[in-house]
C-alpha cells in the first residue's frame, strides 16, 4: 500500500451537470416546462456557475422549475441506457486532469475512479485508458481500509459508506454542500464526520468556480457569457 491511495467518485472528475442541461436542451428543449433562460445560455462557464450555486443534488430542479424532476433524474444516473445517452454530452471536470497528474507523476500515490457500474467505468477508459477504476453498485460494499482520501460531490453521500474514519474527505466546493442560508459546509455532516476525519474544500473546475460569501444568480452568471461556451 503505497502512503495515498484515494478513492474518487465518478461525478468528482466528470460533469454530469452540463451533461443534463445538454440532454434537456436537445430532448425537451421545446417544451414549456423548461427554463429556456438556462438552456440557451451561450457560455458554458456561466451554466457551471449556475450549477454549483443551486441549493440541491438534483440539478433538474433548475432545468424543469416547478416540476417534480425526481423520478427523471434518477432515470437518467441509473438506468443504464439513459446514462449512455447522457454521457454522450458529458466532459471531465480539471479535478480530472488532477488525477491523470497524480497518476503519472506521484509515486506516492495510487488512486481508483469509483464507479456504480460498467457505463461510468467505460466513459472513464475513454477518457484515459491507464486510469484505474473500481465498479460497485453501492457505496454501502467499499472497503474503505485500504484508503487514505476520499473524493466526493456531494457531501450528502459520506453517509452510504461504512467505516468512514481517518480519511481526508475532499468535498466539491458548490452550494449544495453548504448550509442554505450560509457558506459554511453542512453543520450536520461536519459534526459527524470531523470528529473522525478532516474536510476539505475543493474546486471541480479552475474558472467555474463557487464564489464564497457572494450572491449569485442567472443574471450575474449570464453577464460572464463573454467567457466563451
Amino acid at each position: 500500500m503505497k502512503d495515498n491511495s484515494l478513492l474518487v467518485e465518478f461525478e468528482f472528475v466528470v460533469d454530469l451537470d452540463l451533461a443534463m442541461l445538454k440532454f434537456i436542451r436537445d430532448n425537451y428543449g421545446d417544451s414549456d416546462m423548461v427554463n429556456k433562460r438556462l438552456i440557451n445560455l451561450k457560455s458554458s462557464y456561466a451554466a457551471r456557475r449556475i450549477m454549483l450555486n443551486r441549493k440541491h443534488i438534483n440539478p433538474l430542479e433548475l432545468l424543469l422549475p416547478g416540476q417534480d424532476s425526481t423520478q427523471l433524474y434518477f432515470d437518467l444516473i441509473n438506468d443504464k441506457k439513459n446514462l449512455y445517452n447522457l454521457l454522450m454530452y458529458a466532459v471531465a471536470y480539471d479535478t480530472f486532469g488532477l488525477m491523470v497528474t497524480y497518476l503519472k507523476h506521484a509515486s506516492s500515490v495510487e488512486l481508483e475512479i469509483l464507479c456504480r457500474n460498467e457505463v461510468e467505468e467505460a466513459f472513464i477508459k475513454y477518457l484515459n485508458p491507464e486510469m484505474p477504476t473500481i465498479v460497485r453498485a453501492s457505496r454501502f460494499d467499499i472497503n474503505l481500509s485500504k484508503y487514505t482520501a476520499l473524493y466526493l460531490k456531494y457531501f450528502a453521500y459520506a453517509t452510504n459508506y461504512v467505516g468512514l474514519d481517518g480519511k481526508n474527505l475532499y468535498i466539491a466546493a458548490a452550494k449544495f454542500n453548504m448550509e442554505e442560508d450560509s457558506d459554511n459546509t453542512n453543520i450536520e455532516l461536519t459534526h459527524i464526520y470531523s470528529q473522525t476525519n478532516v474536510i476539505h474544500l475543493m474546486d471541480l473546475d479552475r474558472v467555474a468556480k463557487f464564489r464564497f460569501t457572494e450572491e449569485h444568480t442567472e443574471d450575474d452568471a449570464k453577464g460572464n457569457e463573454e467567457n466563451g461556451s
